[in-house]
């Protein structure tokens, strides 16, 4: 038999300054209801605050649903993503430095999404040299509050590579 949890209870666990990665594409894949409970329970008043997303994927729907849901001032700090076309309030917290922005490409972020759950330090690749990934240019960077270097140019067995840092370690919490 599988445990379930609620919603609800899915969206308490989370504690100031945590990191979400937030699944599926488009609208489908999406825990829509999750989603919907971390955003009752910020707009309520009960945190949290902080957060980091990490999405691979567009997710939601121009204006609502999905990544929509996070896109309340102080509910998110940073958010890491591959594709933020879809999302238009996410999109407009952006433009207007409510919230650090990193945009890596999509093979990456799955790439990162392994490297985190194995507790590797990040992802080396020749991906994204010579673009605006690169740290000799925008190093990802989608706005002047984002100002940490999460990738490096490095140069290993003489060629140039990217090094992507894994941004989270897996966290088991027990609850009952």
């Amino acid at each position: 038999m599988i445990d379930c949890i609620t919603p609800d209870a899915a969206a308490a666990l989370l504690r100031d300054g945590d990191m979400v990665l937030a699944g599926g594409n488009g609208g489908s894949g999406v825990p829509e209801a999750v989603f919907e409970a971390i955003e009752r329970r910020f707009t309520a008043g009960d945190g949290p605050h902080d957060l980091t997303l990490f999405h691979v994927t567009g997710v939601g729907a121009l204006t609502e649903k999905g990544l929509c849901h996070f896109a309340h001032p102080g509910l998110v700090r940073r958010v890491i993503g591959g594709n933020f076309g879809m999302q238009l309030p996410f999109m407009k917290m952006i433009l207007a430095q409510d919230v650090e922005a990193y945009n890596f490409p999509q093979g990456v972020m799955t790439h990162l999404c392994r490297a985190m759950a194995g507790r590797q330090p990040g992802v080396l690749t020749h991906v994204g040299l010579e673009t605006y990934m690169d740290p000799r240019q925008d190093g990802d960077r989608m706005n002047a509050r984002t100002t940490e270097a999460l990738v490096e140019l490095v140069h290993v067995a003489d060629r140039d590579w990217l090094f992507y840092r894994a941004t989270a370690r897996p966290v088991c919490r027990t609850w009952r």
